[in-house]
């Protein structure tokens, strides 16, 4: 399979956190930040995707995975009040 090597010029809005990773993928690698965005892109896209493991407990309910933050009935009801206060 053959890859075209042209190149398009065009202007980006990218969020603080991605320009700093960026530009010092881009530093770090001598290279360009446009070139050090292909490659990053690249890599991103080739990786392979990987399904969330979904078990179900004895009671039917899905266990879902962690995401960091336990949800308790007390943060349920303090984001209720937030939202109708």
């Amino acid at each position: 399979m053959a890859v075209a090597s042209s190149r398009t010029r065009t202007t980006i809005t990218l969020d603080s956190d991605a320009y700093e990773i960026a530009s010092h993928y881009a530093k770090a690698n001598d290279m360009s930040l446009g070139k050090a965005l292909s490659n990053l892109t690249r890599e991103a896209v080739s990786m392979p995707r990987r399904s969330p493991v979904i078990r179900v407990m004895k009671d039917g309910l899905p266990s879902l995975p962690s995401r960091g933050i336990r949800i308790t009935s007390e943060l349920v009801k303090s984001i209720l009040e937030e939202e109708f206060e």
